[in-house]
């Protein structure tokens, strides 16, 4: 096997759902952060700039099937793992599908020299790192594994950063950890169940609050201390005569906003 370390390779057909179960879709409004990405997305499509890959070494048996199942567990336990976005009545929303089977194709690079074993090892792992992803289409996680000997495997997992975040990398790790050992013993993993749909909700509603709450904040306390400064002195009309220019850009800006449906004022 000889692969390219710079070549950008779209995410395999395999590693995408069959369909999306559209009739048990859960909608609600994206949060502001996963607001700015999806601009980013449209402005660079087919980018990986905002891919979040995991290259985690499993030293001993690992077996495929088992690992496949974990992770498609995991995707049902983490509604995030599969989730799209798509713009519903003017406003950007997450779609929460179904759970759906997670594949794991392996690269088997036993029968390899080892030099070249782990250069061609490290090559899959910058490719799955610049897997493209389509935040309106998904899957927007994918995995992979390399095996380079009987006993040591790397599992590749991507996920798109509107989805994941460092934090969450690790409750990733953590959870299919849990979950592959407990399939691997015949026991439950141990996990708690949460209804994580209607805490993303809240979680994505409050965000957006939070956000709102903190832009008015930070906007509105400069205007209050400087207006509040001129008036207690009574200079404001002084001021106001003695700078025409500001009193010109002032203008323009009001002029220039009105154009944008918006206002000069914090929260006009």
């Amino acid at each position: 096997m000889n692969i390219s370390p710079d070549k950008t390779i779209p995410a395999p057909e395999s590693a995408r759902p069959a369909t999306w179960a559209r009739a048990d879709d859960f909608v609600m409004p994206a949060t502001p952060c996963q607001t700015r990405f999806w601009l980013l997305h449209t402005m660079y499509p087919g980018s990986h700039s905002l891919n979040m890959p995991i290259a985690w070494t499993c030293r001993g048996t690992l077996s495929p099937a088992v690992a496949a199942t974990a992770l498609t567990e995991l995707v049902r336990r983490h509604e995030s793992l599969r989730t799209t976005f798509e713009v519903v009545d003017g406003q950007l929303s997450q779609v929460i599908h179904s759970p759906f089977e997670v594949p794991l194709p392996v690269e088997d690079l036993r029968h390899m020299p080892k030099d070249a074993r782990q250069r061609d090892a490290d090559s899959i792992i910058r490719q799955q790192a610049r897997i493209p992803m389509d935040m309106a289409k998904g899957p927007l996680f994918i995995a992979r594994a390399v095996q380079l000997a009987d006993d040591e495997h790397i599992l590749l997992i991507t996920i798109h950063h509107s989805v994941c975040d460092g934090w969450s990398n690790g409750v990733v790790l953590r959870d299919f950890s849990a979950i592959y050992d407990g399939l691997m013993r015949s026991l439950p993993p141990g996990l708690p169940e949460f209804s994580s749909a209607i805490s993303q909700s809240g979680s994505s509603s409050g965000e957006r609050e939070r956000s709102r709450r903190s832009l008015w904040n930070t906007g509105a306390e400069p205007w209050k201390e400087t207006l509040s400064r001129f008036e207690s002195s009574g200079t404001f009309l002084a001021a106001e005569s003695k700078n025409r220019g500001i009193s010109k850009l002032f203008c323009w800006l009001r002029t220039w906003c009105g154009r944008r449906g918006t206002s000069v004022r914090p929260g006009g």
